[in-house]
Formats: structure tokens, sequence, C-alpha cells
């Protein structure tokens, strides 16, 4: 089977991102106290043997995907890395070892032949495998640390979250909509969302809602299920007030954060003053204001305030990118991959505008990690997965004209990420 011969922009953008990632690990790896150099070095290895092994198996077979989506990802996790090296090391090379597994991941899905036909055709069959286990992480569930909310499975220090690769699976199955099962997908959705609230985990469950209801609005122009969700949205939400502490704790942590201090509003004050120490050039290696999860929960947070706003401001276009390619990508929604990489769109931005906005205070705090950079494998093996997925439909997709729903959907995504990024420069700025 020829190759074609690879754009060069691809190229391009890739060593930008090796440069600009490998250039920060040398730079921290001066500047960090000795005990830190030789994890940096590893966690250095580590990206640079991903985003070697990735750029081979996309030049490879998918050499006609859009050039900017394999490099923004690998600048994403590498600066994920170093953010996490930074405040939590010993989350470092672990995270280190599952971009690894992730990468390899990836690039075996890329080199598989006819795999979004084939996922095509078993999208709601997947999708029900997805809940049968979070049905699992109901009954027999477990926590890494063993004290939490039990929505990973495994044993033995080795565990994964069904709940991460839920929401591709469910950007799968929105995109394929076989008619045979379409109406059931609905009641697949609230299943896995009550499931998951009853596990306290209240922002999945309301982010899988949200990606099911704008797919259908956004890939198939059906707005009922948005409106209906909207309509749902303050009974419901009030219901939850008052049944589960945890809610009206993450409400008055969001809206009056200084009520409690030393309580509910501690992690959202620190992340106020960890942006506004980082102020315009960041701190580096220097101190920094501790923010509870500041490796998961709060990366953006910890990255802003080591890189200053300049590095929030670039992390932010970075972020943007994923979805704004793919609905490029997606545009026209003729095909099963254009539906595919617009829905993987509002997975990627969607969940991003979610973390982003908790980090800001914008909106309440939701748990999840921000794609590709916080600690997490489960999410990052998800992450890169959705990536490979828009490899492949990037292939065979062309940067058409988009149908008006994707284009007032793009929009929409352009207009949440300038307010993020206003709001970004008005924590950090004097």
């Amino acid at each position: 089977m020829a190759i074609r011969t690879p754009l060069v922009p691809a190229d391009r953008w890739l060593l930008l991102a090796a440069a600009f990632v490998l250039g920060n690990f040398a730079l921290l790896t001066a500047l960090a106290p000795p005990a830190h150099r030789a994890g940096l070095l590893a966690l250095a290895a580590a990206w640079s043997i991903a985003a070697l092994l990735l750029r081979a198996a996309a030049r490879r077979y998918t050499p006609q995907a859009p050039a900017v989506l394999l490099p923004a990802a690998l600048t994403l996790s590498g600066w994920g890395l170093m953010g996490i090296w930074r405040v939590a090391p010993q989350y470092g090379l672990r995270q280190a070892l599952w971009l690894l597994l992730a990468s390899l991941t990836a690039a075996l899905l890329l080199a598989t032949p006819n795999l979004l036909p084939w996922l095509r055709r078993r999208a709601f069959p997947l999708l029900l495998g997805g809940l049968v286990l979070l049905v699992l992480t109901f009954l027999i569930g477990q926590h890494p640390s063993g004290a939490g909310p039990r929505l990973w499975l495994g044993c033995c220090g080795l565990y994964f979250q069904p709940a991460a690769f839920f929401k591709v699976l469910l950007a799968l199955a929105v995109a394929a909509d076989g008619r045979q099962w379409q109406p059931r997908l609905a009641a697949v959705v609230l299943a896995a969302a009550a499931l998951l609230a009853a596990q306290r985990d209240f922002g999945t469950a309301i982010f899988l809602v949200a990606l099911y209801t704008a797919g259908e609005a956004c890939v198939w122009q059906r707005w009922q299920p948005l409106a209906g969700a909207a309509g749902a949205a303050f009974p419901l939400g009030w219901a939850a007030y008052r049944a589960f502490p945890i809610v009206g704790q993450r409400m008055e942590a969001w809206l009056f954060p200084a009520h409690s201090p030393q309580h509910y509003g501690y992690q959202i004050l620190q992340a106020r003053r960890a942006l506004q120490a980082g102020g315009i050039a960041g701190l580096g290696w220097r101190s920094l204001v501790p923010v509870p999860l500041a490796h998961s929960d709060f990366i953006f947070t910890t990255i802003a305030n080591g890189w200053g706003l300049a590095g929030a401001l670039a992390l932010l276009v970075l972020l943007a990118a994923l979805p704004f390619f793919a609905f490029r990508i997606g545009g026209p929604l003729h095909t099963f991959h254009q539906r595919l990489a617009a829905a993987l769109g509002l997975y990627l931005g969607g969940q991003t505008l979610l973390i982003l906005g908790g980090n800001l205070r914008l909106l309440p705090l939701t748990g999840m990690p921000l794609p590709f950079v916080a600690a997490g494998g489960s999410a990052l093996f998800a992450a890169f997965a959705a990536l490979a997925f828009l490899l492949k439909a990037g292939e065979r997709a062309s940067l058409a004209a988009s149908s008006p729903a994707i284009h007032w959907c793009s929009r929409l995504f352009v207009l949440a990420f300038t307010l993020t990024a206003a709001a970004t420069a008005w924590w950090m700025l004097p």
C-alpha cells in the first residue's frame, strides 16, 4: 500500500511542539532543586517517546488529517506533565507511564484498518457495555486511595474509571445514530446519569446529559432533547440541592466562598490567590500558593501560577484548537466521519469549558479532569482515544463549508473560550 506524502505543516507544528515542551523541560531541570532533576529528565524522555510513536503512526496512517491536532494534544500532555510534577511529583512519573500507554493505544487505533466503520456498526452495543461497567462501579466500585467515591474498577493498584470512556462511547453513539437504537439512546444516557448522581458524581452526570442533548442539536438538528433538558434543569437542580448536601456545599463554595474560607470555600479562594500570584510572567519553580487537588481538578490554576498570564492564554489557545478543528472536520455533517468529529469536538470542548469555568469561578466545580493535561490515567486514555478517532475522521473528511448547526455551535464555543480568556486576564492582571 502506497503511503501518501505527508503535509509539510504537520512536521512544522510537531517541531514547534517539541521545541516548546523540551525547552521548558530543560529550563525547569536547570532551575529545579537537584532532587527533582532526574524525575524531570524521565518525564521529558517519556514525552519524547510518546511524541515519536504518535508522529510515526499519524504520518503513515492519517497523513491528510489536520496538521494542528496531534501537536496541540502533545503540547498539552507535555505541559500537563510539567504542571503535575511542579505540585505533586509523586503523580508525575505515574502520569508519564499512563502517557506512554495511552499513546501506544492511540497508535494502535490509528493502525487499525476500517476502524470507524466497525465502530459505527457497534456504537450502541459498546455504549451498553459502558453502562454495564457503570453499574459494576455502583455494586463493586473502588477508590484508588481507599476513601472517596467508588467510581473505579480494578484491584492491586491498577484501576480505571468507566465514566471517562463512557463519554467517548456516547460521542460515537450520537454520531452513529442507528435507526434501530436511536429511540433508546436517551434512556441509556439517563440511566448512566442517574447511576453517577447516586454515587455523588454530579459533574459527570450533568455532562453526559449536556453532551447528548448538544450532540442531538448540533449533529442532527434535533432540538427537542436540548429543550427538554433545559426545562428540567431548574427543578432537578433544586431537588438535588435539597437532597444532597454536597450540592449545597458546592453552590455555597461557588457563590459565597468567603463565607467558609477554611471549609467549602477554601479551594476556590486558594485558586484565586494562585491566579493572582502568577501575574503576567508566572512564578516558575518559586514558592507557590497551595491549592487542593492542584494536579487534577485545578491543573489550569497550577499552570497559570507557574507560567503566568501569557502561559495561561497560550494553554487556552491549544485547548480551543481541538474542538475548533474537530468542528472544521465535521462541518458539512454528510458522513459518519464528519458527524463523529463534531461529536468529539463537543466532548473535548464541553468538558474543557466546564473545568475552566470551575477554576475561574464562572461555574460550580465539577470534579472532572482537563483533557490531556490533568492527572488521571483513565481520562488520558479516553482523550487519546478521542484524538485517534479525530485523526481517522480527518483523514477521510475535507475541511468544507459548515452546516448552519455546526456553524453556530462553533461560534458559541469561540465565544465561550473568549469569555474564559477574559476571565483569566481579570483574575491575573494586577
